[in-house]
């Protein structure tokens, strides 16, 4: 969705610096959209309570090579 909203915002605004209207409302609403979407911050992949005694474990491996 963001390369999409992108693309638009890139197009919209470089067509309505052109003078095409139509584009130049894409491109504003486009950078809204995006905008509004990365001050959210990232959503959690995983959420879940943990009894007393319990424990998350994180790792990261390196892949050989």
């Amino acid at each position: 969705m963001s390369k999409l909203l992108d693309m638009l915002v890139a197009r919209g605004m470089r067509q309505g610096l052109r003078g095409s209207t139509p584009w130049l409302a894409v491109g504003t609403l486009a950078w809204i959209l995006r905008r509004s979407r990365s001050r959210r911050g990232p959503q959690p992949v995983w959420s879940e309570e943990l009894a007393p005694g319990q424990a998350v474990v994180i790792t990261h491996h390196v892949a050989p090579g």
